[in-house]
């Protein structure tokens, strides 16, 4: 032991009983609940295995959890209880459950101890109860680490490990060509086309080895955001002609929100997981955080400007224009498909038909109504500028637009 280690273990002697030979539970758990890695690297037995792997990589694992944690809370709290998993050899077994003191952020290790009270395991529990309060402990998320079979201190590799692991890193070493940069979408779809027949052999239900799963992940979402550029290309037609309609007819706005209804459900997966608000000022869109891998937010311009007008206008049209009780176990004569939901469903119960509408273009700069503020009132249906709460979104407004 090094001489900086041995001022440790003396400054450790506060935490518990702490000598050269005895690791205890309370010295350990002390050093856990401070999220002390400098306290464990010490106090944990080099010669011994936790959760099958070893010391080194436990470690590294706890410390995934402690930098989630530090971003928010000082300490862990501590609460004793019991593994209750029927269906687990551990059943009954004694550990800890570890919350943050702010976020109460938690995750649970049993603690298996040796007839001289000293550790000689420490292992993740998916079905922890605490003693007390009925769990009333665990008021934040469960945090959680993943032990990936290559990861274990009696791993073997096998000839189908090769095979995966060396598929999986080449992919993995090309994607992070452009790690910290914006990755051209030539180069997205050119990667997830040669790696296509190799991601159709993965499961994610059986995911054992970790390059194996980092690359399942990363080629997941970077497939999703290819399929999404073909959105792109729906959005560029809808803006534009959106752009060329006279919005203050109401009537306008009704067939445009109908006719892209399908188009706003298909881009609401997109907006879930591939945006956020720092994404206007950004100007990229994460794929993968752990690999850091981007691509840059101009190729969906369309997507987010169409996405901006329907929150503004199509849940207040709903809401105005629903029906209710209704009977929504039958279809409309049309066959207009029955959806609580769908703007185009409640115009039909009310007679309205967009289908039928014929839109009112804004007119040309040689026609004497070009930019006449009051277009909308010279056409047939109900002006949507009446209320001064209501936002306009017109060709000439785009720079009031973050994004664009």
């Amino acid at each position: 032991m090094t001489p900086e280690q041995l001022k440790l273990l003396q400054q450790l002697a506060e935490l518990g009983d702490v000598t050269y030979f005895k690791r205890n539970r309370e010295t350990i758990v002390k050093a856990i609940s401070n999220m002390d890695m400098k306290a464990l690297e010490v106090i944990l037995d080099e010669s011994i295995t936790y959760q099958d792997v070893s010391k080194k990589v436990f470690l590294i694992k706890l410390n995934e959890l402690f930098k989630d944690l530090k971003k928010t809370d000082d300490y862990l709290t501590i609460n004793d209880g019991k593994c209750q998993s029927d269906e687990c050899p551990n059943k009954n077994k004694c550990g800890v459950l570890f919350s943050g003191n702010k976020s109460g952020n938690n995750f649970p290790l049993i603690i298996e101890k040796d007839e001289n009270n000293n550790i000689k395991d420490l292992y993740y529990c998916n079905d922890f109860h605490c003693e007390s309060d009925s769990d009333g402990h665990k008021k934040g998320k469960s945090l959680y680490y993943k032990i990936y079979e290559d990861e274990k201190a009696d791993f073997i590799p096998n000839a189908n490990f090769e095979y995966i692991n060396s598929k999986a890193v080449k992919a993995l070493n090309e994607i992070k060509e452009f790690r910290g940069k914006s990755i051209p979408k030539e180069e997205l779809i050119k990667w997830v086309n040669t790696y296509a027949n190799f991601f159709s052999t993965l499961f994610i239900f059986h995911l054992r080895y970790k390059n194996e799963e980092l690359f399942y992940h990363c080629y997941s979402n970077s497939k999703q955001i290819v399929d999404f550029m073909l959105l792109e290309q729906e959005a560029t037609s809808a803006v534009e002609l959106f752009d060329t309609l006279v919005i203050d007819n109401e009537m306008n706005l009704l067939k445009w929100l109908s006719e892209n209804e399908k188009l706003k459900a298909d881009m609401m997966l997109f907006i879930y997981f591939f945006i956020n608000e720092k994404t206007p000022q950004s100007k990229i869109i994460e794929i993968d955080k752990k690999l850091n891998i981007s691509i840059s937010s101009d190729y969906f311009k369309n997507c987010l400007r169409f996405n901006q007008i329907i929150t503004i206008y199509y849940d207040k049209i709903l809401a105005k224009y629903k029906v209710h009780n209704i009977d929504y176990n039958l279809t409309t004569d049309d066959g207009i498909i029955n959806n609580e939901s769908s703007l185009k469903f409640h115009l039909a119960q009310r007679g309205v038909h967009t289908d039928t509408i014929k839109y009112s273009f804004n007119p040309g700069k040689n026609s004497f109504l070009y930019d006449a503020p009051n277009l909308g009132q010279l056409e047939k249906g109900v002006s949507y500028g009446d209320n001064n709460d209501d936002r306009d979104i017109t060709k000439n407004d785009t720079d009031s637009f973050e994004i664009i």
